[in-house]
């Protein structure tokens, strides 16, 4: 009996290096990796002895060490995208939807890399408290722009002062304009501070230790007041012998079982036995006229109805 590993054989895919499991039918056959989508051709063994063994034992060979180089290109008559190597370059290769004959195209020149401008060079920086330039020196520093609006469209261009004297083209009717010489205005008072109000480090001055002032603390109104109540428990209970009925907070200390602690008490305290007694009269009254109402509703409800009027009346 054919063991379940001679229907199988172990190979690579040649785009990503993944294991497959192919069947022996597939040698020479077109299939595609699930990790990649790369289709290829499934070679066949080296050997019908030798190689074929390995890989029908289960025995994975190495992959190759250098990724072969694939082209990609479509089918002129599906679209159907395809795969060659250099070796076919120049050749046609059947399209395995259509069958049509496609002529398998050079390698495209690498692109050269697009590197964004704004990468290149120094890039933004925070001055140190030390490095940071004067007021004057920063307005100097600015370009100088000149507000020129053009004739013929009315848009509006600032060319540097550098450029005074010199003809430009308006980008948007290309009209050519001189540069003219800035205007004259008037001084404006800088919003930046001057030079004589700018703060400079000294690095001769050491600054001292910054001392440390310790502010009374002042107690609110409730903090006193909790105090004090605090206090008079504590004289109350020294003096009766007894634990204190309140916290630190002012806040009643329950007893350790609320539910049985002082239930006797209670019962004996101002006002619940006269409630009790009272209780008890109302619940044994209407509990007789229940019952004697229960008694003679066998004898009639008119004897009923007179007991009730003569209760009432």
């Amino acid at each position: 009996m054919a063991s379940a590993k001679s229907d199988t054989a172990v190979v690579f895919c040649p785009g990503c290096g993944a294991k497959l499991a192919v069947g022996m039918d597939m040698f020479g056959r077109r299939a595609r990796c699930a990790g990649c989508n790369l289709a290829f051709v499934v070679p066949m063994p080296d050997s019908a002895g030798n190689a074929a063994k390995v890989k029908l034992e289960g025995t994975a060979t190495q992959p190759p060490r250098e990724v072969p180089q694939y082209i990609g290109f479509e089918c002129h008559v599906c679209g159907t995208r395809m795969y060659g190597g250099p070796e076919h370059v120049g050749k046609k290769m059947k399209c395995a939807d259509c069958g049509a004959l496609t002529v398998v195209p050079p390698p495209p020149k690498p692109k050269k890399k697009n590197i964004p401008a704004a990468l290149e060079g120094e890039q933004y920086e925070l001055w140190e408290p030390d490095e940071q330039p004067l007021p004057s020196q920063l307005l100097a520093a600015q370009p100088k722009y000149i507000a020129v609006k053009c004739s013929t469209c009315d848009t509006m261009m600032y060319p540097m002062a550098n450029q005074v004297g010199q003809k430009l083209a308006c980008p948007d009717c290309g009209t050519k304009y001189m540069v003219p010489p800035p205007p004259k205005t008037a001084s404006k008072p800088s919003v930046l501070a001057a030079d004589a109000l700018t703060p400079v480090l000294d690095p001769a001055a050491q600054p001292g230790e910054r001392p440390v002032v310790l502010r009374p603390t002042v107690k609110m109104v409730h903090e006193e007041e909790q105090e004090a109540e605090y206090a008079r428990a504590m004289e109350k209970a020294r003096r009766a012998g007894k634990p204190m009925s309140v916290d630190r907070h002012g806040r009643p200390i329950l007893p350790r079982w609320p539910l049985i602690t002082g239930i006797i008490p209670f019962l004996f305290s101002r006002g619940v036995p006269v409630r009790w007694i009272g209780y008890s009269l109302v619940c044994m009254i209407y509990d007789a006229i229940g019952m004697y109402g229960l008694s003679s509703i066998g004898t009639g409800g008119d004897q009923f109805a007179q007991s009730m009027a003569a209760i009432m009346g």
